[in-house]
This record gives structure tokens, sequence and C-alpha cells, in this order.
């Protein structure tokens, strides 16, 4: 049997290494775009565990604050590392509660209980305090900024500043 070149059909060399040089083009996007999507998934956890770390804090120093009556004297201000006392009524048995930052975290003192507010997982870059005082210069509140930062990831961190306004 004699074969007729002219009738035979087929792929060249050549056509097939631009087929698997296309095809490994689009593998190597392909692998960069998943990698690209883990990346990005990471970073949004560890930013959300930051918005919880926040949300928690901002909800602790309101309750905090609502059962308070005045500042104690002990209250570092203007200072990063700051510390915040609170004084309230003997009656709901919270006379002192203690903010302070240690191993950038955030304690929490209620009489001789140490709780840790911040996750292990982030750490307390900046808690600075300021007072709010009214005319007379009588302190009526605190203005506290609290800055966290990831501990997995040093460049996802956020600050948040509200003011507490004793009743």
């Amino acid at each position: 049997m004699i074969f007729d070149r002219k009738k035979l059909k087929g792929m060249t060399l050549i056509e097939v290494l631009v087929y698997l040089a296309i095809f490994g083009m689009f593998f190597v996007v392909m692998i960069n775009f998943f990698f690209f999507v883990e990346d990005n998934n990471q970073l949004s956890g560890e930013a959300l565990k930051i918005d919880r770390a926040i949300i928690l804090l901002s909800q602790h120093f309101e309750d905090s604050f609502e059962r308070t009556t005045s500042i104690g004297g002990s209250t570092i201000f203007n200072n990063n590392n700051g510390a915040l006392y609170l004084t309230g009524p003997t009656n709901i048995n919270y006379t002192v509660s203690d903010f302070a930052t240690s191993d950038a975290r955030l304690q929490f003192f209620d009489g001789a209980i140490t709780k840790q507010i911040t996750r292990n997982d982030v750490e307390v870059t900046k808690f600075l305090l300021e007072e709010i005082l009214d005319n007379s210069d009588t302190n009526i509140g605190v203005e506290i900024t609290v800055g966290i930062r990831s501990r997995a990831d040093n460049s996802i961190s956020n600050e948040f500043t509200n003011s507490y306004i004793f009743d």
C-alpha cells in the first residue's frame, strides 16, 4: 500500500509544540489565579479578625461606661499605652475596673480578676485616652483610640476612635 502524503491529515511537530505552549501558558495563568484568590481569602480572614476585635472592644467599653460614674486618678491620658481606671456605684458591685495593655493585648481588671479582651491572634498597637471636659474643665468622658494589628500579617491593621460620656 502506497501512502499519498498530500492526502494524509495530521498535526506537525511544530503545531503540537505550539498547542502545548499555549496550554502551558493557560495552566500557569490558572495556577497563579488560584494562589492569588487564596492569598486574598487569607488577608480577608485576618481583616475580619481585626473587625471582630474592634466590635468586641467597642461593646465592652460601652458596657463599662454605662456602669461608670467617674475616672480613677491613676488613668494615664495622652499616651499610646494608656491605662483607664473607671469607678462606679458600689451597689452594682462594680467599684473599680481597669483597662491596660500588656504583651500587646488589652486586659480588663475587675476587682481581682484579670481577663484578656483581645484575641491572641491580634495585637494592640495603640491605647490612647483623651479627656473630654465640659466648660468648667470637669471630666465628663473619655475619647478612646485603639489601634489593632494582625499578628499573622503586620500589614493588616485598623484603628478606631469612640467617645464615651458618663451618665
